[in-house]
């Protein structure tokens, strides 16, 4: 998300009503939204910019970053696709199917991507729960991008973040 050249960091945070959505000045202090506004309605209304600029320009209500637990930025996504972009990570997922297998040539084309659940989603410091009577748990870092418009087929010369990107 910019403005002109700078860039606006916004935040989902608990608060003593719930869910509040805000935005940073740099690393100090979080500065608040109205109650009940979420950043995914801000960027179906494509006013997440102007709202980041009101809340930026008041001290109304302004905390330390220190004091506040993060959630996920959204923590109720409509939908998350999970995308097997890592050519090493496809190599090891290819071995579990042999010793010799390869990677697809196809992948290279049209890498593959899954759609994972919503549910799923946790902030920067909840625990990760496992599940009861597992001897294994196998946990990735996962970043995600928010796409701040509807738009379909893509490619590298469309700007896709023209209105607003989350990574």
């Amino acid at each position: 998300m910019t403005k002109g050249t700078a860039s606006m960091r916004f935040v989902t945070y608990l608060d003593a009503d719930g869910d509040r959505a805000g935005v940073l000045d740099g690393d100090a202090h979080v500065h608040p939204f109205a109650p009940g506004m979420t950043l995914l309605d801000l960027l179906r209304s494509n006013t997440l910019r102007e709202t980041g600029e009101r809340a930026l320009s008041t001290r109304a209500g302004v905390r330390p970053l220190s004091e506040v637990r993060l959630r996920a930025p959204i923590p109720d996504p409509p939908t998350v696709r999970d995308f097997m972009t890592f050519e090493h990570h496809v190599e090891g997922v290819a071995k579990l199917a042999g010793t010799d297998a390869t990677v697809p040539d196809r992948w290279y084309e049209a890498p593959a991507f899954s759609f994972t659940s919503p549910y799923a989603i946790l902030g920067p410091t909840d625990d990760v729960p496992v599940p009861p009577g597992s001897r294994m748990f196998d946990l990735e870092l996962e970043v995600a991008a928010v796409i701040g418009h509807a738009g379909q087929s893509a490619d590298r010369h469309y700007p896709i973040c023209r209105n607003s990107c989350y990574r």
